[in-house]
């Protein structure tokens, strides 16, 4: 996985409930990131609709990471180890666009 992290600024933790040591506005976790995110749309100069665009669009993007992984070479454990955080976080981004 760590493969794929050339192309993102970022560094995945398969534990869904690990602790986060970078946090949107001191937010705990994906659903209250996505509430401070949606809560700040004003200092982006942007709607809470367009924010929720952005979110939609975001998540649609990162729905096919698994195939990307495969193409980028990662085996079938590495993405199977990912799966549940990957996929719960763009379905909870879906939910809350």
């Amino acid at each position: 996985m760590t493969r794929l992290l050339v192309y993102v600024d970022l560094d995945p933790d398969p534990d869904r409930g690990a602790q986060r040591s970078t946090t949107i506005a001191a937010a705990a976790g994906p659903e209250r990131e996505i509430e401070a995110l949606l809560s700040a749309v004003e200092y982006f100069d942007l709607t809470n609709a367009s924010a929720k665009a952005i979110l939609r669009e975001v998540a649609a993007a990162a729905s096919g990471w698994a195939s990307v992984a495969r193409r980028a070479g990662v085996n079938s454990e590495e993405i199977a180890r990912f799966e549940p955080t990957l996929n719960g976080c763009v379905a909870l981004v879906s939910a809350r666009s």
